[in-house]
């Protein structure tokens, strides 16, 4: 049995699929075109340091799904799922000494750009409001447990990207994000450039993934020989955003 990263009527992908394609879109489109090289001059890390919070970011995204998988088996969404994401990432880092990599600006720019990626495209006052008003939402559970059969799906679906480790059977809360977002605001300034260098690419790699895996099976209902669009377009707000919603799904349908 895997972790399921999304399902509805037609379509499923699991967890270890998604991250997987994701991590093989950066190579191509990213890493392989020496993205690293140039952006490390930017943000004061070497190549290596670059490719591992990559890695991490991708690997990590959508781990708090782990606490969604009877909603995501049932056809529906995994809401603030990145708040348990993050939580989750901080304790690899832990366990793996990973601070001895990366400095603390490398790991809050890991944590804001997961935090953000369902977010990233609505203005920062929106994401303040959401982020911190997690009460007003339902079907979010305040604490998980990260239970053995859990963290053995998860390391699983992390395999292909990061090393496989041990993470901790735990109790997460939701509390405990929150307090790791103050964190993260408190020095959002210092690490501002390597999140968004993070963010782009788990936007663009997060969306890819989702419709090569989703989309091949099903069909539009109108028009058989169309592919279904299945991706996040819905993370782009309002009326005003239609044109860039429509040139999203239209650069989509070239793949």
């Amino acid at each position: 049995m895997e972790l399921l990263a999304f399902k509805d009527e037609c379509s499923m992908e699991t967890l270890r699929k998604h991250i997987r394609t994701m991590y093989e879109l950066y190579a191509e489109l990213f890493r392989d075109r020496g993205w690293a090289r140039i952006a490390s001059k930017r943000v004061g890390l070497d190549e290596e340091e670059l490719d591992l919070a990559v890695r991490l970011t991708i690997a990590f995204h959508d781990a708090g799904k782990a606490f969604y998988q009877d909603r995501i088996a049932r056809g529906k969404g995994a809401p603030l799922h990145e708040a348990y994401s993050i939580l989750i990432l901080r304790d690899y880092i832990d366990f793996n000494k990973l601070s001895r990599q990366l400095d603390d600006h490398a790991i809050m720019s890991i944590i804001w750009s997961i935090l953000t990626h369902h977010l990233s495209m609505r203005s920062p006052r929106d994401v303040l409001q959401v982020l911190g008003g997690t009460s007003d939402f339902g079907h979010i559970p305040r604490e998980a447990r990260l239970d053995t059969t859990l963290k053995v799906m998860l390391e699983d679906a992390i395999s292909d990207v990061v090393n496989p480790s041990t993470l901790p059977s735990k109790l997460y809360r939701m509390s405990d994000a929150q307090t790791l977002i103050v964190e993260a605001l408190g020095s959002l300034h210092d690490y501002y450039k390597l999140s968004l260098r993070l963010s782009r690419i788990l936007i663009v790699t997060d969306n890819m993934a989702a419709y090569l895996n989703r989309a091949s099976q099903c069909r539009d209902r109108e028009n058989p020989n169309r592919r279904r669009i299945k991706v996040f377009i819905s993370d782009m707000p309002g009326p005003e955003y239609d044109h860039a919603r429509g040139e999203l799904i239209s650069w989509l349908d070239v793949f």
